[in-house]
């Protein structure tokens, strides 16, 4: 079961990061109440997103694996 929540876990995230990602490459502006979300902040989100759901994916992978053997 653990090794499901983190292959979700880690899918979710990429699909965040990857939504960042496209607002950078884009440049979606994103303005709330007369202020601008800073473009930079986005890169930076997608970056550690997609680290955050690589090590997740990784840890799914190991995790299979101590059980097999």
């Amino acid at each position: 079961m653990q090794k499901i929540a983190l292959k979700v876990a880690g899918y979710i995230f990429l699909a965040v990061a990857l939504i960042h990602l496209m607002r950078f490459i884009v440049d979606f502006e994103i303005v709330i109440a007369d202020f601008e979300i800073p473009l930079l902040g986005s890169g930076i989100a997608a970056f550690i997103l997609f680290s955050l759901a690589v090590w997740l994916i990784w840890l799914s992978n190991k995790n299979q694996e101590t059980k097999g053997n």
